[in-house]
Order: structure tokens, then sequence, then C-alpha cells
């Protein structure tokens, strides 16, 4: 989780930061089509490292688990009513821990 987070805590606590991050949100969190072209914008890379841990998940259940904790740390950075709140370091080591829980956790159907 750290190699997604990191670069987030890092553009929260500069002003012009925050305000990238409340844009991204809003893209993301409004599911906005883009036509972003790299790798890493994608799905699919994320999914390669989840399905090495799990491999038993589906390609369509991953990609529901990565949609949520994206969704989840955007709130938590991105949120344009947060103003100039930045998450403390313990917000961001329980967030981390949290998203990287759900990820791997069973598959209870």
């Amino acid at each position: 989780m750290r190699i997604i987070v990191e670069p987030l805590t890092d553009l929260a606590t500069d002003p012009a930061g925050r305000l990238y991050l409340h844009l991204l949100a809003r893209i993301v969190l409004g599911r906005q089509s883009v036509a972003w072209s790299a790798r890493w914008f994608s799905l699919e890379p994320w999914d390669e490292v989840l399905r090495a841990e799990r491999p038993e998940l589906s390609v369509a259940e991953s990609a529901r688990r990565w949609m949520l904790a994206f969704e989840l740390i955007l709130q938590q950075f991105g949120d344009p009513l947060a103003g100039d709140r930045v998450p403390s370091a313990d917000a961001v080591e329980t967030l981390c821990a949290f998203v990287a829980a759900g990820l791997v956790a069973e598959v209870t159907r």
C-alpha cells in the first residue's frame, strides 16, 4: 500500500497538491471516462499484483477490490470538503493496513 499512499501523502502536504488530489478524486469517484493511456492508470497491473498473492480471485473480483481500495484512498486524500486537512501519520498507517487487509481477505460466499 505504501507505493500507492506515499505519493498521495506527499501531495496532501502542499496546497497545490491537495488541489490535484481533489481533481483526481472527482474524476475517479465520479467514474468519469478519461483517455489516459499509461498502463498504471488501468486496473490491469494492480490486478496482476493482487492475483499473484491471491490466485483464486477472479479478474472481476480483483477489479472490484481495487476499485473499492482506490475509492477509499481517494476519499481520504481527495475529499474537496476536507479543506486543508491532511491525514495524520497514524491515520495513514491505519488506512494502509485496512486497505491491504481488504484486498487479500478471504472470499465468503
